[in-house]
């Protein structure tokens, strides 16, 4: 293997700047796409924590239909009812767009490791890695459409784990070779590689457990939210239930998982009494801090936030990349094919916004995670999703989600914190053009002392 130092260590194809603009506009577009659709409420309620509904509110409050800016964009049709599903529509667009385009580069990084120069290599790896977020992004708003068509939510979800499988591999190669030259292949820096390891390897298995955490978390979202159970326990019971496929081992799962809800319940019920008798403030923050910040972490407004921030830590390292002084970036601006053919992918989102300017990405999906719970499929069970009892067809149980200590639903009932089992039902919607007034001519014949 030759293994000579390299005189131009840039790769156009890799790392020109119509791959750069090819991964960067979509990624950034993407996170203003989801900001939008988390303010309008177009993800599904059951995903919005205290925290969230917090926000939206302030948000409404300082950015209404009246404010200047919201009605200017309102005249010229760029924010109407259905902006925040249209929103949703372009972010799948781009998330397949990226998903494509990142698979890509790891194959063409991989398939000339040998001749590409290590620096070639760091960028392509993190380009690919910089789309990771509108991937997390897409999954946790369209849960409602994934639960909906799940072939198309199986493929991309695959293809995903393959994208996190690859972007795990990479950044443990990127690690190894950090302390080598730029201009080494990348091969040969992988086999002769100047790092500590143990340190690295302490760095690198942080960094994958936040990937692979965050990715089962995001893709589990809709479904945690709707449970009263820990994502611990409804962890293992997805992987109980795909070990354990017999009838018996169902049943009692399913007895084990009533079992658990019991157990919540009544220390929900626990707590809602020792909270009415104002203890000191010491016991009620050991009670109630847990429920703030298991809110604050499964919340929307943090997993935007952390997804921005990751976004805007590569970014900068890519311009980091791309600033060193010693490197000659001139053929990076040549309009060769490598560098156009990334570009007409940007055509692909101009399509999206034609297609999404003309319907919606399914009308009934979104008009119930818009206005209300999305009623659960017959069979399901609507807390934890894992294990689907017998129900006969038609039917359907009250989809809940325990939000902590919100009211005195979070002891497990609606009134009476002795007794348990209720659950919070959705009233009808009342029309206010069909309501009249009471009849109050008897009692104003009376008030008058008139005879009736």
């Amino acid at each position: 293997m030759n293994c000579t130092y390299m005189d131009d260590v840039t790769d156009p194809d890799i790392m020109g700047f119509g791959v750069l603009l090819a991964f960067v506009f979509p990624v950034m577009l993407s996170h203003v796409i989801i900001v939008v659709a988390y303010v309008t409420e177009s993800i599904h309620p059951d995903q919005y924590a205290q925290l969230d509904r917090l926000v939206v509110k302030w948000s409404k409050k300082h950015f209404s239909r009246d404010n200047s800016v919201t009605v200017w964009m309102r005249r010229r049709a760029m924010i109407t009812d259905d902006s925040g599903t249209k929103c949703l529509q372009l972010l799948l667009g781009l998330s397949d767009q990226l998903l494509v385009a990142s698979i890509g580069v790891f194959v063409a990084v991989y398939s000339q490791i040998r001749d590409m120069s290590l620096f070639s290599f760091r960028v392509g790896t993190s380009l690919a890695f910089l789309s990771y977020g509108t991937h997390m992004d897409c999954l946790v708003a369209l849960a409602p459409y994934f639960q909906n068509h799940k072939k198309q939510a199986a493929v991309r979800v695959a293809l995903m784990a393959l994208l996190v499988l690859l972007i795990v591999t990479s950044e443990l190669l990127s690690y190894i070779t950090n302390d080598n030259y730029g201009n080494e292949r990348a091969a040969c820096a992988i086999s002769a590689s100047r790092a500590n390891l143990p340190l690295v390897m302490c760095a690198w298995v942080a960094v994958s457990y936040w990937i692979v955490v965050s990715f089962y978390q995001t893709s589990t979202h809709l479904t945690v939210s709707q449970s009263e159970l820990s994502p611990a326990y409804v962890l293992i019971l997805k992987i109980a239930t795909f070990f354990r496929r017999g009838a018996s081992a169902r049943e009692n799962l399913l007895a084990c998982e009533q079992e658990e809800k019991q157990r919540v319940r009544k220390e929900n019920a626990k707590h809602y009494l020792v909270l009415r008798q104002h203890p000191r403030i010491t016991e009620t923050w050991s009670i109630a801090f847990p429920v703030l910040l298991d809110d604050i972490r499964h919340s929307l407004f943090w997993h935007l936030f952390v997804s921005l921030i990751w976004t805007t830590y590569l970014l900068c390292g890519l311009a980091s990349y791309y600033q060193t002084g010693d490197i000659d970036i001139a053929p990076l601006f040549e309009a060769k094919f490598g560098q156009i053919l990334p570009l007409t992918l940007l055509f692909v989102f101009v399509l999206s916004v034609i297609e999404a300017s003309g319907g919606a990405l399914d009308p009934q999906s979104n008009a119930q995670a818009t206005k209300g719970a999305v009623a659960p499929r017959a069979g399901q069970d609507t807390v934890s999703g894992v294990i689907e009892p017998d129900t006969p067809s038609g039917t359907s149980a009250i989809t809940t989600r325990a939000t902590g200590f919100e009211d005195a639903r979070s002891a497990g009932n609606s009134g009476d914190p002795q007794v348990g089992g209720a659950v919070r039902r959705t009233a009808s919607v009342v029309d206010p053009n069909n309501m009249l007034p009471p009849n109050r001519s008897p009692t104003s014949r009376r008030e008058a002392g008139l005879a009736d």
